[in-house]
This record gives structure tokens, sequence and C-alpha cells, in this order.
């Protein structure tokens, strides 16, 4: 049988675990809504992790302080060029209709398909080196 302090001990023991896991899970989100917002990249992700709390993983960051740290972040990553190999066919670069990604993302962006499809035809001409623009000397 527990006694009284064995049931306390283990129960406390319970709460610190679950805790820890739920302070992971928090932190985790944390992390994807900022990638997923284009503030965290690969590249500069680890530095402001290893800032904030001196780890590259984030496991020692405080929840409030990186989701304070997150929304404070300018957004680095334009996402409207965000479409992967399988979404664009050669129809979708030349004619700029919306990708399959382009629709699904446009809601939670706050725009429409449309206006993802001709930013995403906007900086593939820019890359290529030819505009819209004719030149009338």
């Amino acid at each position: 049988m527990f006694d009284r302090a064995q049931k306390s001990k283990a129960l406390e023991m319970a709460r610190e675990e679950e805790a820890r896991f739920s302070r992971g899970q928090r932190l985790a989100a944390i992390l994807k809504a900022g990638r997923d917002a284009g503030k965290l990249t690969p590249a500069n992700e680890p530095g402001y992790l290893r800032a904030l709390c001196g780890d590259e993983k984030g496991t020692n960051a405080d929840p409030d302080a990186l989701a304070s740290l997150v929304a404070a972040l300018p957004q680095v990553m334009n996402l409207a060029f965000a479409a992967t190999a399988p979404d664009l066919t050669d129809a979708d670069i030349f004619l700029g209709r919306p990708t399959a990604r382009e629709a699904s993302r446009a809601p939670k962006l706050g725009t429409t398909p449309e206006a993802l499809a001709a930013e995403r035809l906007r900086m593939a001409r820019e890359r290529a080196g030819t505009t819209d623009e004719t030149d009338e000397d």
C-alpha cells in the first residue's frame, strides 16, 4: 500500500511530467508557426534560439518569451513563391494560373490564389531578367 507521502510524490512527479510534455508541445507549435509565417528559417532559427535560451533546439526556452520573440520578428521569406516543383507546371509558370498549393495557402495568408500566382509569375520574370514593361527609347 502507498502511504500519503508516496501518493503525493507520485502525483507531483506526474504533474511535472505533464507540464514538461505540454511545454514541449507549446514550444514546437510556436516554432512551427514562426516557420510557417516566414519568420524563422533554417539559417536564422538556431541563432535566435541560442540567444534566447542558450541552445539551438529551443528546449530550454520559456514559451511566453519565445512567442514574444517570434511575434516581434519580421517576415524574412516571401511566401508567395513557396511552391514546390510538383506544384508548378510549365503552363502555371507561363500563364500565371494558381497552383493547388497557392489555392490552399491563399486563405491562410489573407489573399487570393490569383494574387499569389501573379506574384510568383512576377518573381519568375524578374529572376529571368524579363518584365512586362516595354523600353521606349
